[in-house]
């Protein structure tokens, strides 16, 4: 009983996990008009999580996520975390999560 328990667990968390950075068909008219050569304060260019546009990262504490990463993506060593806390932000979703770039919790 339980090791089936613990195969359904492993495979529902699975699931979520490669469904959450799901992207639609690239549309490159959905990009920013001028792609960024340069970026300010920190940020570095970077093509989107989907693979689609050029943006500047974001920084700790700054809105990432929505669909197709519209609000923006953490720069490297931050992560995209749920507003509600309720783990990482799932963009796949219609209403597709908005969260803040947040740094790698301590051990």
């Amino acid at each position: 009983m339980y090791p089936k328990c613990f195969f359904l667990l492993n495979v529902s968390l699975l699931v979520r996990v490669l469904v959450a950075y799901e992207c639609t068909p690239c549309d490159h008219r959905t990009c920013p008009l001028k792609a960024p050569h340069v970026c300010e304060n920190g940020r570095s260019v970077a093509r989107d999580p989907c693979g689609c546009c050029d943006q500047c990262t974001r920084l700790e504490w700054e809105l990432c996520g929505g669909q197709n990463w519209a609000m923006g993506y953490c720069a490297l060593g931050l992560t995209c975390v749920s507003v509600n806390q309720t783990g990482l932000v799932n963009t796949h979703n219609p209403e597709a999560e908005v969260g803040v770039c947040k740094g790698a919790m301590a051990p």
